[in-house]
């Protein structure tokens, strides 16, 4: 028997509040994909097996090759882990302050039993430092909690190009099919992309495409983190070796779940894919190109930051050039000398 969690009822209440708000700024913002079709309005169960359905019928007709992978997430609202799910909650438009709420309540309760027998004497709670890593059966926040990172595995298999794909006969409309998910119950397929793939020649992928389902992949992860990084880079002047060492931390953790060293040289971590690198983008070189592109972009395009820029510029040129003009007048060199050698140092 799976033990339901009866939470405070004020708690309760706000878990169920939070979790209606993620989903309607969700909805707003098109963050679910198609293939998640739980504790949403208007998708109801009949109406994704009636889509699996059609999909195996489109196969069919098509004489495709394909891989499904049945996949029942065992217990997984007990299985959720607190950090991953507060950055999937964040991307549901959830405030840090409600977020840090409702799982230091999760992560902090007592819990005692209740049985049909009464409630106990003990209760049982986290016994170290290291808390409870879930968020609970019969939690009303449970099912938007599982969507929000259900979401993220399924816009990364759509990244990793695994799927069903085809166009239509008539129209050739591009219909697309990665997974078939209703809460925790998640139906994955991987199709061959020609009739030419068989069976047997589409097992590696499907075997690649529920190993990723159920691990994730660590290159993937990398890109996301990158990308966070990269956000403040139109603001920040930092130095190679800076960057570099910013980069340190994360890559002691991602690149050994990637299979490779975590002192693996660094001029090859960020080599690219020809030259036999990793393909990670240099972060020094991103400020480069970011500060670039917000040079052209607001300078071409006249904005207000396009004239904080040109004011900015003014002034440095005219400091430079007073600059220049009074070590000529002190060292009693021409002045092309100075210059040269200025802005040489």
């Amino acid at each position: 028997m799976r033990t339901i969690q009866l939470m405070n009822s004020e708690a309760q209440a706000n878990n169920k509040k939070t979790g209606r708000a993620a989903m309607q700024y969700a909805k707003e913002h098109s963050l679910i994909p198609d293939g998640q079709c739980g504790s949403r309005k208007r998708h109801q169960a009949i109406d994704l097996a009636l889509s699996k359905r059609l999909v195996w019928d489109l196969l069919i007709l098509q004489r495709r090759a394909a891989g499904w992978i049945s996949n029942d997430a065992k217990s997984c609202f007990d299985c959720v882990v607190h950090w991953v799910a507060i950055i999937a909650m964040l991307r549901f438009g959830l405030t840090c302050r409600v977020l840090s709420s409702m799982f230091n309540m999760l992560l902090s309760a007592t819990h005692p039993m209740r049985t049909g027998f009464g409630d106990s004497d003990r209760s049982f709670k986290p016994p170290s430092v290291i808390p409870f890593q879930r968020c609970g059966q019969g939690n009303g926040a449970g099912p938007p909690i599982w969507i929000s990172v259900s979401s993220v595995l399924i816009t990364m298999m759509e990244a990793m190009g695994y799927g069903f794909e085809c166009l239509s006969a008539l129209e050739s409309q591009l219909v697309t099919a990665q997974c078939f998910c209703f809460v925790d119950d998640t139906n994955i397929i991987e199709a061959g992309n020609t009739v030419h793939h068989s069976g047997e020649a589409i097992c590696a992928s499907v075997q690649a495409a529920a190993t990723l389902w159920a691990g994730g992949n660590p290159s993937y992860w990398r890109s996301t983190i990158m990308k966070k990084l990269e956000y403040p880079m139109a603001l920040t002047t930092l130095d190679a070796q800076q960057r570099t060492d910013n980069m340190s931390p994360v890559l002691q953790v991602c690149l050994p779940k990637a299979g490779v060293c975590r002192n693996f040289r660094r001029d090859v971590v960020f080599a690219p894919l020809p030259y036999q690198g990793l393909g990670l983008p240099h972060p020094f070189g991103c400020q480069v190109f970011k500060h670039l592109e917000m040079l052209l972009r607001h300078m071409a395009n006249r904005t207000k930051t396009g004239d904080y820029m040109e004011a900015n510029f003014q002034y440095i040129y005219i400091t430079d050039a007073l600059i220049v003009l009074k070590l000529s007048q002190v060292s009693r060199l021409p002045l092309t000398a100075v210059m040269a050698i200025y802005h040489t140092e």
